[in-house]
């Protein structure tokens, strides 16, 4: 029977990983004396890496003529991971303390964990996670076994290709040389092991808000409302100092992947051998798997840090007093500012987007078990909705048809207007290439009817906007207006999952298009025939189209979800009781929040609306 994996257990093997490196930070009030050993050790850690660093560059600048890819990949791959070791080293003795209290916060919290807590975090985190940074782990080091029996296996002297200005292929020099480049090749495992250690405190951080959201929702008095509230004030603190820890780490491992991704896309992309391609191939799945040990974490700490306001608005706030209200108002405001792991001048945040199935899951759900009256409102969307949609989705797959259809009829080889530097005239290639391009044409198609897709998902949470407006416009007592401020809360939370999904696809939608239609209106200008005018323009419309196709919906999301404040106010409220006015009026004041697509770093808003106001205020400016 296999031994599970606890949270003790864990930290013990993420202590192991790092022995090597002395990296996990000593406890408080540990003498001097260790201190400056463990700063004198780091600064050797340094040196020996330095070294490796000095004899790879010598080796590319000695065979700089020579023309070996493979060699120079490699070269370049040890590079990148051994200024990654230098650049830990560095952060650990900058930030030394704060990684210091982050991780004795971290161990502290683990040893005063309260049963219930422990299966909590069992269960919703050590599960889940421990078995991917586990297969992480063991493949760094398994990485370093490969370093040892490398030059026994390919006839190399040393594990790295590295050059010296001396002859270093006599004893015991050799041995000298092999067992430096072995005990820097520990120092890089245990090093790229630092990406485990700091997605444990992302972790651990996130495990902590968890279980603040579960106290909030089983709140019963005030009593525990202020434990609740004082809990929260420290651990974002604590969140705080555990996102600006890890930052530098993050940082540099965003860096060196960078810069690794690059050269090996541009190696990929030459005339290389296959093998080559399939090293490029394995080496950048590497470095894309070291981003992910934070952007994963990251991505659920955003999240997990602003699911504490949703807890507390959860909460039956509105059958609670008018002292404990105020005190949830305060919570939900703070809970706004979700903690981020920024990398300056780089991402704005460190994360993560996936939600497409939970939200086609709720919509499903939904439609099985709407009401006939949600159904009249439901039937009015598609009704208004279906003919451009559908037609919009027809002409996708139709125009791949007629590609495919007529390519014989008018003497063409492909569907495609494609060049390949091989003979393609002769079967079975010929059918091959053009059964290819056929299916990548539906497979074009069908990307476009994500649009289609996507659209629905407005327009159905605009639809539930709708439903809800009109159980606030007949509501007559307080029982009802508690379901109709429950189901809000539910129609809010599902909205924010529905916009982050919709938000990535537009994303993707306007920058092709705007480089579409960039590309075609300088075409357009120039000097052309009526007939490829006429493309032109058509190649326009279907640009705006697939625009007009993520507007129109979010235009229309934005309005429904500010309707409610006005359908709240369009009540009888002012012949209503003390407690109705209070509930509306807190309606009214989450409602001044519109629910808006924005696109980053393109625009705030994916709407008509804010398409004619930047038009209004250039004509005003002049």
């Amino acid at each position: 029977m296999q031994e599970k994996v606890t949270l003790k257990k864990t930290i013990a093997i993420m202590k192991l990983s790092l022995f090597v490196i002395w990296f996990w930070p000593l406890p408080l009030g540990t003498s001097k004396c260790k201190i400056l050993c463990v700063k004198l050790y780091q600064y050797i850690c340094i040196l020996m890496t330095t070294g490796v660093i000095a004899s790879v560059i010598y080796g590319l600048v000695k065979n700089k003529n020579t023309n070996d890819l493979d060699s120079f990949m490699r070269s370049l791959f040890s590079l990148v991971t051994l200024c990654h070791v230098i650049g830990n080293i560095w952060c650990h003795l900058i930030i030394y303390q704060r990684l210091q209290y982050v991780t004795l916060e971290m161990e502290n919290f683990c040893a005063l964990i309260k049963p219930h807590e422990e299966t909590i975090v069992q269960r919703e985190y050590v599960d889940k996670y421990s078995n991917f940074y586990g297969f992480c782990i063991s493949l760094f080091y398994m990485s370093l076994f490969g370093l040892f029996i490398g030059p026994v296996m390919l006839d190399q002297p040393l594990p790295t290709a590295a050059e010296f200005p001396f002859d270093a292929s006599h004893q015991p020099l050799r041995a000298i040389t092999y067992i430096h480049q072995i005990i820097v090749g520990l120092f890089i495992s245990a090093h790229l092991c630092v990406n485990a250690f700091m997605a444990l405190l992302l972790w651990l951080a996130s495990a902590r808000f968890k279980l603040l959201t579960e106290e909030f929702r089983t709140i019963t008095n005030i009593y525990n409302l202020a434990k609740c509230i004082e809990k929260h004030q420290k651990l974002i603190k604590y969140a705080g100092e555990v996102a600006l820890t890890v930052r530098p780490f993050a940082m540099v491992t965003v860096l060196f992947t960078t810069v690794a991704l690059i050269t090996f896309g541009l190696i990929f992309i030459a005339k290389v051998p296959l093998s080559l391609k399939i090293q490029c191939i394995l080496l950048s799945s590497c470095a894309l798997l070291e981003v992910f040990m934070y952007a994963w974490p990251a991505e659920h700490l955003i999240h997990v840090s602003t699911s504490v306001a949703q807890a507390a608005f959860e909460t039956d706030w509105y059958a609670k007093s008018e002292y404990l209200r105020k005190n949830l108002q305060m919570v939900i405001l703070r809970s706004q500012k979700p903690i981020l792991v920024a990398l300056p001048c780089g991402l704005p945040s460190l994360s993560l987007r996936y939600y497409a199935s939970n939200i086609t899951f709720e919509a499903e759900y939904f439609c099985n078990s709407m009401k006939p009256r949600e159904e009249v409102v439901i039937q009015r969307y598609i009704d208004k909705c279906a003919a451009f949609y559908g037609v919009s989705s027809i002409i996708f797959y139709f125009i791949v048809v007629a590609a495919c259809a007529i390519a014989p009829m008018i003497h063409q080889p492909f569907p495609m207007l494609i060049e390949y530097p091989f003979d393609v005239y002769y079967e079975p290639l010929r059918t091959i290439i053009y059964a290819h391009q056929a299916i990548v044409g539906f497979i074009v198609s069908g990307q476009l009817c994500l649009n289609t897709f996507v659209a629905t998902l407005l327009w159905f949470a605009s639809a539930r906007f709708e439903i809800i407006i009109e159980d606030l416009r007949t509501f007559t007592n307080v029982y009802q207006l508690t379901k109709c401020i429950k189901e809000h809360q539910k129609i809010l939370e599902y909205t924010a999952e529905v916009i982050i999904v919709a938000r990535c696809f537009a994303l993707t939608c306007i920058c092709c298009s705007t480089i579409n239609l960039i590309i075609i209106g300088v075409s357009f200008l120039t000097n052309q025939s009526l007939v490829l005018r006429f493309k032109y323009t058509f190649m326009i419309l279907a640009c705006l189209a697939e625009v007009f196709m993520f507007a129109w919906p979010a235009e229309r999301l934005i309005f429904l979800s500010n309707d409610i404040s006005q359908a709240a106010f369009d009540t009888h409220w002012y012949n209503q009781s003390d407690e109705i006015r209070k509930l509306l009026q807190i309606i009214m004041l989450r409602s001044q929040k519109v629910v808006t697509i924005a696109v980053p770093c393109i625009t705030p808003s994916i709407s008509f609306n804010y398409l004619t106001s930047v038009r209004k205020r250039d004509r005003d400016l002049n």
